[in-house]
């Protein structure tokens, strides 16, 4: 499951974000009113729904179930994010689901400035669509002749008080609560977007070898593992091992450039070789500069070397690898018994050919 909690500060584009994270992982998105009317409504008055909207103490109230309406809601969202994708907007999620190992936990800010003059506009333009009608917050009317610059500060002191009584003086602006935080008054809808495709992709792979590691057979660490100089580097080492490939650590270094005068000015020496596979993998990152140059180097290694097999691998490629490998059957419950006891070669080497194929050439 993709679960993803986005604080915001007011008038930070939460709302229009959420949509966009929805969007991109075909998630369902909930925000507070959400919550009331899927989980609360069912064991509740309407005075009692009432009371929730304008009054966070209200939460702490014992409910029709036995228990207060912030308990039985930590129950019902926990539930809910161990079956569905989901986007949690602006409702304690980051607090309801603390430590799940699911959940990427995401705040938006901006400059307060900037923000209070997008909500005093955006509100002063609902007055003007409304034909002067007044507005409502959470069952609070604002009335449409209404200062927004002040309703704006009012609004503010409302969400902090929310959170720091509901959640016993928790504070939703502290940072230890959050994988990352976006000022969304510098950065567009898109970049954020990539951000968080990041996140939630190492979660997915650190969550997969987690698993993989609680069920693992191999007692003994691979000699190599220490040379390893980058985390993804043991990561992709971590996966090779579970599926009992040998490998090497940069076995080799091949010059690929000389200057006028003969000497190497360049050389290459991939990250992993797999000896039973005569094959050489490089790992590249998201920085844009390496992965130029080090697609630069392997084309010059297949130049000069044409005898020599040599592929790069991209981070979003460990995913494509722990599906292919689930594709194939090759899961961590039956792993020992299927590849290690009635094959201690592992793999057979069509197919690791077909499972390690990350189709770099697409991206050349």
């Amino acid at each position: 499951m993709t679960v993803i909690t986005i604080s915001s500060e007011v008038a930070a584009y939460g709302a229009e974000f959420a949509e966009r994270v929805a969007d991109r992982f075909f998630a369902e998105v909930l925000d507070r009113e959400d919550l009331i009317e899927r989980f609360i409504k069912p064991i509740s008055t309407e005075h009692e729904r009432h009371m929730l909207r304008v009054s966070p103490k209200y939460y702490l109230s014992e409910s029709s179930a036995g228990i207060s309406f912030r308990d039985y809601l930590y129950g019902a969202v926990n539930d809910l994010a161990s079956r569905s994708n989901l986007v949690l907007l602006d409702c304690g999620g980051q607090f309801f689901l603390e430590g799940h190992e699911s959940a990427t936990h995401l705040r938006l800010v901006a400059d307060r400035e900037f923000r209070r003059q997008r909500f005093k506009q955006r509100n002063e333009k609902k007055v003007r669509e409304n034909d002067g009608q007044d507005l409502s917050y959470r069952d609070i009317v604002v009335p449409a002749k209404s200062d927004f610059g002040q309703v704006f500060e009012q609004i503010e002191r409302l969400e902090r008080r929310f959170f720091t009584t509901i959640f016993m003086g928790q504070s939703e602006s502290d940072a230890v609560y959050y994988d990352a935080i976006f000022n969304s008054g510098r950065l567009s809808f898109e970049a954020m977007l990539n951000l968080v495709d990041e996140l939630v992709l190492e979660r997915s792979i650190q969550q997969r070898l987690a698993q993989f590691d609680e069920s693992s057979q191999h007692a003994t660490v691979n000699p190599h593992y220490f040379e390893l100089k980058n985390e993804s580097e043991r990561d992709f080492a971590r996966l090779l091992d579970l599926y009992n490939l040998e490998w090497r650590y940069e076995p080799k270094t091949y010059p690929v450039e000389w200057d006028e005068e003969g000497r190497v000015s360049l050389a290459f020496s991939p990250d992993f070789y797999l000896p039973r596979f005569d094959l050489f993998l490089e790992l590249t990152t998201m920085n844009q500069k390496y992965v130029s140059l080090k697609k630069k180097k392997a084309k010059r290694l297949a130049e000069l070397y044409p005898g020599l097999r040599c592929r790069v691998v991209y981070k979003k490629d460990f995913q494509s690898l722990f599906e292919r490998f689930e594709a194939a059957g090759i899961t961590d419950q039956d792993f020992a018994a299927k590849f290690t006891a009635s094959n201690q070669n592992g793999l057979s080497q069509l197919e690791a050919e077909d499972l390690l194929n990350t189709e770099d050439e697409k991206d050349e």
